[in-house]
């Protein structure tokens, strides 16, 4: 239950927050570049010169509630998963877009993640997508569980779902209408709202 008039409409941009999330790891390989052909390490190794612009243009998207439609064209790549090669439905897409738009996706994630924990609006349990969370953390939690429940002679009973693509065939709508469940709304739901709005890849 979401206590009533608990809310998250906008979000705090300083130069201070821009440059914690360029300097946070992303993943064990720099990430390739989106259309634009700006690659992460422009960001890095210009940073200084960039931050006060960065943070009036993030200043004024937010202020707006959308982001510019550049950013909404994506480079779509390939990535083996696992089986036969030669399968095409053994390909997960990747998006990949601009840099800047990555950077400030990163923003917003930040702010909606931090009030979701600060409000316990999101199950400690969760481990995908959270910070020093993983798969293994959550194997772990699980064998543990299992191991009490079993030295104390308790039944134990596992449910698995499997949602093939799961992430893939996320309804837009039930999206949004689930982040306004939560309290998110204000330029901050028109911005997601945007940029889940008339995106496509850079062949047009």
């Amino acid at each position: 239950m979401i206590p009533s008039g608990l809310s998250l409409g906008s979000f705090e941009i300083t130069p201070d927050i821009i440059l914690k999330f360029v300097r946070c790891k992303t993943g064990t390989s720099p990430p390739s570049p989106g259309p634009d052909g700006i690659p992460q390490s422009f960001l890095k190794q210009f940073i200084s010169q960039l931050l006060l612009p960065l943070t009036e243009l993030f200043k004024y998207l937010r202020h707006l509630g959308h982001m510019p439609s550049q950013w909404k064209t994506a480079n779509i790549t390939p990535v083996f998963k696992k089986g036969l090669s030669s399968k095409v439905s053994n390909y997960t897409s990747i998006s990949l877009t601009s840099i800047f738009c990555k950077l400030f996706k990163r923003l917003i994630q930040g702010k909606i993640l931090t009030y979701l924990s600060d409000n316990n609006l999101i199950s400690p349990h969760q481990h995908g997508f959270l910070t020093k969370h993983s798969t293994c953390c959550q194997l772990l939690e699980t064998v543990n569980d299992c191991s009490i429940a079993l030295r104390n002679k308790h039944v134990v009973d596992d449910v698995y779902f499997d949602f093939a693509k799961a992430f893939d065939t996320v309804s837009r709508v039930k999206l949004i209408s689930k982040l306004q469940a939560y309290g998110i709304d204000g330029t901050l739901l028109s911005i997601i709202i945007d940029f889940l709005t008339l995106r496509k890849n850079s062949d047009g």
